[in-house]
């Protein structure tokens, strides 16, 4: 059973927020064969990221910032570690041990990387249509034919001017509207989140 452990596939790294010595010194890893890659951008083979954590914890428990790294981290259900916690000679199931399960926007415990390691399902958002309106001047309803949620690129609509509120006036009578960190915070905990508790009231 040890043996089945120590031979897991070699990681390919990505990191996040570390300093640039810190940068070379994650790949020469690379140079002494103790990792398989370690990549500039993200990749569907990326297997650890390597980020920096805070001495501030949550009970104990390793936490970062919520980096576009640390999303795809989880989406690509990814090992997240600190700098200092990441041993290319220890198996996965030992550095599991240090996995980073806060981060500073939630602040609270939520396991977003390891629910996603152990989720049996496709994709997070598998089954759900996604509108997004106040992002872009491409933003199209017409792609979309069934009822759907709407992620909105604002979280108060009165601080919408009249020609605005107008704008959007047909995403509200179509869609379920929701500020955008209902998609954000959706991926951090690796759940859907209830669009209630994030909810824009209709025009």
């Amino acid at each position: 059973m040890v043996q089945e452990l120590l031979t897991e596939k070699i990681p390919v790294l990505i990191f996040s927020g570390l300093t640039v010595d810190e940068q070379k010194s994650v790949k020469e890893l690379k140079d002494f064969g103790l990792v398989e890659d370690v990549r500039e951008s993200f990749s569907s083979d990326v297997t650890h990221l390597i980020i920096q954590s805070f001495k501030k914890e949550v009970e104990n428990r390793r936490m970062c910032l919520r980096t576009m790294k640390f999303s795809q981290a989880i989406l690509n259900k990814c090992l997240a570690l600190d700098k200092h916690d990441f041993q290319p000679s220890s198996n996965k199931y030992v550095m599991e041990n240090y996995e980073i399960c806060v981060d500073t926007a939630l602040q609270k415990i939520h396991n977003g990387p390891f629910n996603s390691r152990t989720s049996n399902s496709r994709g997070l958002f598998t089954g759900n249509s996604v509108v997004l309106c106040g992002f872009s001047e491409r933003d199209d309803l017409k792609h979309f034919v069934e009822k759907a949620v709407c992620i909105c690129g604002f979280e108060d609509i009165r601080s919408l001017a009249a020609e605005e509120l107008q704008s959007f006036a047909d995403y509200f009578k179509t869609y379920t509207c929701v500020t955008y960190l209902w998609f954000i915070e959706s991926i951090s905990m690796f759940q859907i989140q209830p669009v209630k508790q994030y909810q824009i009231e209709t025009i």
